[in-house]
């Protein structure tokens, strides 16, 4: 059987320039198609039909590590179980859209509690990431977290399992630092097209070549993705 380490194709090691001296940040990454559980038991790196494989993998990782990420795509509790099951903290993106809203419900107050819950304690919910919404986003979040604290304010399990506030960014003085939105266009043409060799170098080296009426929009954005965010994963990891 082949192990995660097998499929890992770029260690991707950033240096940052700090008061104190350099802070280094080493990435491993697994492109996302390997991430499918489907995918990933077929190919033979997790065995069929245990929930727990990918949990009982990831433990030969733990102590190489701080924090190992999955990104699973849009899809039922049962299918990313295997995830779930390894997982000791889950952030949900929201698109702005009221089908994603009740998707995310559905999840928080049915889905996770019958399929998850009833037998482990974790995952814990650190928040929701408002994505894609460009025009009166702050005003949209806010209303968001409101309606979902709304939702499930009386219902202890769940509460008992999500950071509140919910939406990261509803007790910031700047909102806006939280909303991952920015020029689409652009950023998919960032995204690596052989998943085999994820450019990742190339990402960094083509934001210097964007046109000046863009750049603010993308630093932004990558400012979010790469400081405001995980800053905010790791305090509410932390204090929780």
């Amino acid at each position: 059987m082949r192990e995660i380490s097998d499929v890992i194709v770029e260690n991707f090691l950033h240096v940052s320039k700090t008061s104190k001296g350099e802070v280094k940040v080493s990435l491993d990454i697994i492109p996302g198609s390997y991430v499918s559980t489907f995918h990933a038991m077929f190919k033979g790196y997790f065995p069929m039909f245990d929930e727990f494989a990918v949990k009982k993998e990831l433990e030969n990782f733990r102590e190489k590590y701080d924090f190992i990420l999955i990104d699973t795509s849009p899809s039922d509790v049962v299918t990313i179980k295997p995830v779930l099951r390894a997982s000791d903290y889950l952030i949900i993106p929201e698109d702005g859209t009221i089908e994603a809203f009740n998707a995310m419900l559905i999840f928080l107050k049915e889905a996770l509690p019958k399929y998850i819950w009833s037998s482990f304690d974790n995952p814990r919910v650190l928040g929701s990431v408002l994505t894609k919404v460009r025009r009166n986003s702050t005003k949209l979040l806010l209303e968001h977290n409101k309606l979902l604290l709304n939702e499930i304010s009386e219902n202890t399990e769940v509460m008992s399992h999500i950071y509140d506030p919910p939406y990261f960014g509803a007790n910031d003085d700047h909102p806006e630092d939280f909303i991952l939105s920015s020029n689409k266009e652009y950023l998919s043409d960032l995204i690596w097209r052989n998943e085999s060799i994820p450019p990742i170098g190339e990402v960094f080296d083509k934001l210097f070549l964007v046109s000046e009426k863009l750049q603010p929009d993308l630093y932004s954005y990558f400012y979010k993705v790469f400081y405001r965010l995980p800053s905010e994963v790791v305090r509410r990891v932390r204090e929780w």
